[in-house]
């Protein structure tokens, strides 16, 4: 059981994985999408999670807390504040010795299942786990678990970004263990925001998207990145504060760089002392 990833194994113990594991590891194993029944498997994980709402349940907690949180990822922030550590990916990354880059599961699955939307745009191998769970699942000595260096880490965060995948993590101020890159058709995560109906599906970064109006020519270029329609091109792009989660990835690729990313309160990260 726990070299098909349905228990963890964490040193001399065995551990039943948090919500997210139970519904993720097994797609990230070479050996569990080859199996005979991989197709069937995931078609029955699809409907749990969609049908069943399981969703519901993986993506916010009874007290209706998002279990993972957006990260923003531009280097321009325009802040008199410094961006504190539990919100700049560079800094989570650096606190982890041990690094795993694994497929990401709910692209492997939809993969298998012969419909992701996403093929031709992202690649499967952009998530990371950190820490003890990196351990772990090198532990499982399956080919498509790859030990990486820290390095390697921040620029795989990098590649994914410019491409136009979202990244995400624990929502909890210390020891995050995970860090997702998330697209729109597949990811479970945003997809709360993106496909389902749950408006608390994720929490948002506490930065927005800011305009230079006099930098800005209304290429549309943001407006073709980003994945929550926060973006509205007039004579000028136009974010809705609303619908941005503060990711970033219209300030990356700005060819004009009449974006940045300023500081705006508005989620509490469990954990995090003010």
């Amino acid at each position: 059981i726990a070299e098909r990833g349905f228990i963890i194994k964490l040193g001399r113990n065995y551990a039943q994985p948090m919500p997210l594991f139970v519904y993720d590891i097994p797609f990230i194993l070479k050996k569990n999408i080859e199996h005979k029944d991989s197709k069937k498997f995931a078609e029955l994980s699809r409907k749990f999670f969609i049908d069943d709402k399981y969703y519901k349940t993986w993506q916010t907690s009874r007290k209706g807390t998002p279990r993972f949180r957006v990260l923003t990822v531009s280097e321009e922030i325009e802040s008199e504040k410094e961006i504190i550590p539990i919100e700049e990916v560079y800094k989570i990354i650096d606190r982890w010795e041990d690094f795993a880059i694994i497929p990401c599961p709910c692209r492997q699955r939809k993969e298998v299942e012969g419909i992701r939307e996403c093929k031709d745009t992202y690649p499967i191998h952009n998530c990371t786990l950190f820490g003890p769970y990196a351990k772990a699942v090198l532990e499982m000595n399956d080919p498509d678990i790859k030990s990486a260096t820290r390095e390697d880490i921040r620029k795989l965060t990098k590649e994914a970004s410019e491409i136009g995948l979202v990244h995400c993590t624990d929502n909890r101020a210390e020891n995050t263990t995970i860090l997702c890159a998330c697209c729109e058709c597949c990811c479970g995560m945003i997809g709360g925001l993106t496909r389902f109906d749950n408006p608390r599906a994720i929490a948002r970064a506490n930065f927005i998207s800011k305009v230079d109006e006099e930098l800005c020519l209304a290429c549309g270029t943001c407006l073709e990145r980003c994945k929550f329609d926060a973006i509205e091109i007039n004579d000028k792009a136009e974010i809705n504060p609303d619908k941005c989660v503060g990711c970033g990835l219209c300030a990356v690729t700005c060819p004009e760089n009449s974006l940045s990313m300023v500081r705006f309160e508005r989620e509490d990260i469990p954990g995090a002392i003010s």
